[in-house]
C-alpha cells in the first residue's frame, strides 16, 4: 500500500517546476512577440520600397514609350520622371518634363495643370528620410537630408531605359553632378532602413538593406 502512495506523489509538479515551466513559456512569447512585430516592420517597409520601385518603372516605361505627356495634349515627346521631395516625405511625384529642363516642376496638389502627372502616398507610415547619390566620375556617395536637399529626380528620355539624375537644393539651384547612382532612403516608424536606387548606366532599379 505505502508503495503505490508514493508512485501517486512523484507523478505531480513542485511548484518549483510550475515555475519554472511558466517562465520558459514567457520567453518563448516574448521572442515570438518581439520577432513578429520585427517581421512586420520589415514587411511594411519592403511593401513601401516595393511601391516606390514600381514609380519609377512607371515612369520609366512611359519614358521610352509614346506616352501623351497630358491627356489632349497631342504632346508624345515629353520625358519622363519621378521626383522625390524631402518637404513632402510620404509621397512620390510621377512627372511630365515638359520644358524639358530635366527638373520638376510641379506642386503638391497634383492637380494636372502643371508638369506633376501622379502622386503617390508611401503607405505604411513609411517616409523617406534621406536622398543619396553617388558621382558618376569616381563613385563617392554623397546623402543629404533636411534643409541641404529637397528633390532628387530621376528622367527617363526616349529611348534610352537609364535615368537622367539630378539634385535640387531647398532654393532650387542644381547640386551639380553628374551622378551615376540615386538612393532612394526609407525609414519605418521603428526606425529600420531600407533603400530604392537606379543608376544612369544600365537603368536596374534595386532594392536594398544598405548602401555602400
Amino acid at each position: 500500500m505505502s508503495q503505490k502512495k508514493d508512485q501517486g506523489k512523484k507523478m505531480g509538479f513542485t511548484l518549483v517546476e510550475l515555475m519554472v515551466v511558466v517562465g520558459i513559456m514567457s520567453v518563448i512569447m516574448l521572442l515570438v512577440g518581439f520577432n513578429s512585430r520585427r517581421f512586420n516592420d520589415d514587411l511594411i517597409l519592403r511593401t513601401a520600397a516595393t511601391d516606390v520601385s514600381l514609380a519609377l518603372r512607371q515612369a520609366q516605361s512611359f519614358g521610352i514609350s509614346v506616352k501623351e505627356s497630358s491627356g489632349g495634349s497631342a504632346t508624345f515627346t515629353a520625358p519622363y520622371g519621378v521626383a522625390f521631395d524631402l518637404t513632402n516625405p510620404t509621397y512620390t511625384f510621377i512627372y511630365s518634363d515638359t520644358n524639358n529642363n530635366r527638373a520638376y516642376n510641379g506642386t503638391l496638389p497634383c492637380t494636372g495643370t502643371d508638369e506633376c502627372r501622379e502622386k503617390a502616398l508611401i503607405r505604411g507610415a513609411v517616409q523617406i528620410s534621406r536622398l543619396c547619390a553617388s558621382y558618376l566620375s569616381n563613385g563617392v556617395l554623397s546623402c543629404f537630408a533636411g534643409n541641404n536637399v529637397r528633390y532628387l529626380i530621376f528622367t527617363y528620355v526616349r529611348p534610352n531605359p537609364e535615368p537622367v539624375i539630378k539634385l535640387f537644393d531647398s532654393n532650387g539651384a542644381e547640386i551639380v553632378g553628374p551622378w551615376k547612382t540615386g538612393y532612394v532612403e526609407l525609414v519605418s516608424q521603428k526606425g529600420t532602413l531600407m533603400y530604392v536606387s537606379t543608376d544612369s548606366v544600365s537603368g536596374v532599379i534595386t532594392i536594398q538593406n544598405t548602401i555602400p
